[in-house]
């Protein structure tokens, strides 16, 4: 739910007090309106809206569990539903354009021009297990964040430029966000921080090297923080274990072992993907070597057809010079002819004589 709607059907958070959060190790307090707070997570509605609250007790939020970084994204996320990775470099020039979106005077903004780059067909399939490993673009069922938002000044998009050493850094941060989420049943900050965490992960192809401990770190975290079923699956546990499973061969020989050697949950499930990722070599191999023949059987026929065209041809070659041939012994008869006939009109008693 987009925040001015919030607004608009809570018009009481502008006479609300706002509730006194204690967040990290230094216990830093943070300030955030109550009603924002309920009508995002079931959990905080019942912290905040609870029969105690009846009696007065007001007692600060606490989440000195989780560190600043990551309340301040939470809190980012309830007021702006979006939210940037402290330490991340943006592009300095925010670029907007011109859209001809319908702005009416309640202030409803149209909102489905907002769009994920992933097919809605890829954002619902099921997980089946015995399928041979897909791309990690191709995971997510929740897609991928949108690049255009739209407002009351039209389409708004930012562009983030990821540094390669704060890369892990981030996705630590989105593993984070997505534990406290999950704890409190924030179930859209949950979506989101997944696809947050697959954007970062899909943008480190070439930068393995900078993920590390951060890629641990996360992994230890989401294994411990969440539990093994959440129905019909747990999706960061499942983009953890497929991201590694995928990179395995690329990534820092040392951290990865010291992850495996621990077992657990992990060991388990990237096992289960290393397999997946077997199978889908086996059958890529297959394919090709059935695309391979299909091209070689392809070749023989075009070979055939390109002999038997040379032959033509060269038949046809055969035919023309024989048509020249004709063509100048005609032309030499029709020449020598012609000269008679001249020196007969020159000279008319010589041609009777």
């Amino acid at each position: 739910m987009a925040v001015f709607q919030k607004l608009l059907q809570n018009p009481s958070i502008f006479t609300d007090s706002p509730l006194q959060i204690i967040a990290g190790e230094n216990k830093r307090i943070y300030y955030a309106h109550s009603t924002i707070l309920a009508c995002n997570s079931s959990a905080l509605n019942a912290r905040i809206n609870g029969p105690w609250r009846e009696h007065g007790n007001s007692e600060p939020i606490d989440w000195s569990d989780f560190d600043e970084p990551t309340v301040e994204c939470v809190l980012s996320y309830v007021y702006t539903s979006d939210y940037y990775v402290p330490g991340a470099v943006y592009d300095e020039q925010e670029k907007y354009r011109e859209t001809g979106n319908d702005i009416d005077l309640d202030g409803n903004f149209d909102v489905s021009d907002v769009e994920s780059p992933v097919p809605d067909t890829e954002l619902h399939n099921k997980w089946e297990p015995d399928r041979p490993l897909p791309p990690l673009s191709r995971y997510s069922r929740f897609g991928l964040p949108a690049l255009t938002f739209q407002t009351a000044a039209g389409g708004f998009s930012k562009t983030t430029e990821n540094r390669p050493e704060a890369l892990g850094h981030a996705i630590l941060i989105h593993s984070k966000v997505y534990c406290f989420a999950h704890r409190f049943c924030f179930t859209e900050l949950e979506e989101f921080a997944i696809q947050r965490l697959t954007q970062v992960l899909l943008a480190c192809n070439d930068l393995l090297s900078e993920l590390f401990p951060h890629l641990a770190d996360s992994i230890r975290l989401i294994y411990g923080s969440t539990p093994t079923a959440v129905p019909p699956e747990n999706p960061a546990r499942r983009l953890l274990s497929r991201f590694v499973a995928l990179r395995y061969s690329a990534l820092s020989v040392e951290v990865l072992e010291t992850v495996i050697a621990e077992g657990g949950d992990f060991m388990i499930d990237l096992s289960h993907q290393l397999c997946r990722r077997l199978a889908s070599s086996g059958t890529d191999t297959q394919i090709m070597e059935e695309q391979i023949d299909e091209l070689q059987a392809r070749l023989e026929v075009l070979e055939s057809e390109a002999q038997r065209k040379e032959i033509q041809l060269e038949r046809y070659k055969e035919e023309i010079e024989q048509w020249e041939s004709w063509n100048r012994g005609l032309s030499g008869k029709y020449s020598k002819a012609k000269r008679k006939v001249k020196q007969a009109v020159i000279d008319p008693n010589e041609t009777s004589l």
